[in-house]
């Protein structure tokens, strides 16, 4: 096998990367990896995994790398600082719940909620109540998840807290994030949004884990997530991934998706479940809006602005549709 010469952005070499995407049995064993090859491995990981297709090995896409090393049972996991992460976290998220005990969404992190179904499960199955999934947790699970489906009761609670919550954006806590904003919608969308009498925080940083972080630390009721692109494009993103979809996420999304207008250069324009780290990390329902060209968003900002305040009060209205 010969490899490309294409650098890695990441701190793995191009060596490693191609060993990681032949392992995962994205690009092939034999012949002469070309920077084209490997381009359209890692894109076809990224696409696999819920994250942006770019081609490229930025940070979520390394974090997805890494995480995907794990299988179940491969490793003790338990609530610990910094929280675990991996395809096992996921897997055990998962059969915890299509087993009908709230580990929480189905996001590969192991947190207070996957910790406290996992005791829940040990406590019914009559085996050491200690919060770690070692040996005998992974062979009860094992054998019970045989008979289960691949769907968690997290989504079924999900829709259930919505339909008992106030339908009034006075009063909702709003978050407004943007990785870089050179027009200054997200400050547009966060003034308009107050009018309202809505608690709006907006926030702006490169790192998009520093934003989760940002919109749990205001208590978010619900987060908006803009990205300004180059490219013509219109896509509306909300968490999703095996076994698990963001109802209100996905109902916001689909909200937004109606009240936006279609400009002609937008030949696509869609609702998508995804995996990014602003809308696995945060706590609240999320949408990133991904939109450009730049030029176009800059005049059309105004009708962007008041299209996103009528979305999220049709969605406070109805969250669940």
């Amino acid at each position: 096998m010969t490899t490309s010469r294409m650098r890695s952005e990441s701190t793995l070499s191009v060596d490693e990367l191609a060993d990681r995407l032949m392992r995962l049995g994205i690009l092939p064993t034999q012949g002469t990896l070309g920077d084209a090859v490997l381009r359209d491995g890692i894109a076809a990981f990224q696409r696999s995994r819920g994250l942006d297709e770019t081609g490229r090995v930025d940070a979520a896409t390394k974090a997805a790398l890494d995480e995907a090393t794990y299988s179940f049972g491969d490793r003790p996991l338990y609530l610990t600082s910094p929280m675990l992460r991996g395809d096992d976290v996921a897997w055990l998220q998962l059969r915890l719940g299509s087993l009908g005990f709230n580990a929480g969404r189905v996001d590969g992190i192991f947190g207070a909620a996957t910790q406290r179904a996992l005791c829940e499960f040990q406590r019914n199955v009559d085996i050491i109540v200690d919060g770690v999934c070692a040996r005998d947790t992974v062979a009860q699970l094992s054998r019970l998840s045989a008979r289960m489906g691949d769907l968690s009761v997290v989504g079924l609670r999900e829709r259930e807290a919505l339909l008992g919550r106030d339908t009034d954006l006075a009063g909702l806590t709003i978050s407004v994030v943007a990785a870089e904003d050179d027009t200054g919608i997200s400050g547009a969308i966060g003034a308009f949004l107050s009018t309202s009498a809505a608690l709006v925080s907006v926030h702006n940083d490169l790192d998009w884990s520093i934003l989760a972080a940002q919109t749990n630390e205001a208590g978010a009721d619900v987060c908006l997530a803009v990205e300004l692109v180059d490219e013509p494009i219109l896509e509306i993103a909300y968490f999703g991934g095996e076994g698990f979809e963001s109802q209100a996420g996905k109902s916001l999304a689909q909200a937004l998706l109606r009240q936006l207008p279609h400009a002609p250069m937008w030949t696509e324009h869609a609702a998508v479940p995804k995996r990014l780290p602003i809308l696995r990390e945060t706590r609240c329902p999320t949408v990133r809006l991904r939109v450009g060209p730049l030029a176009d968003i800059v005049e059309m900002q105004s009708m962007i602005v008041a299209a996103v305040a009528r979305a999220l009060s049709a969605w406070v209205e109805q969250p669940s549709t």
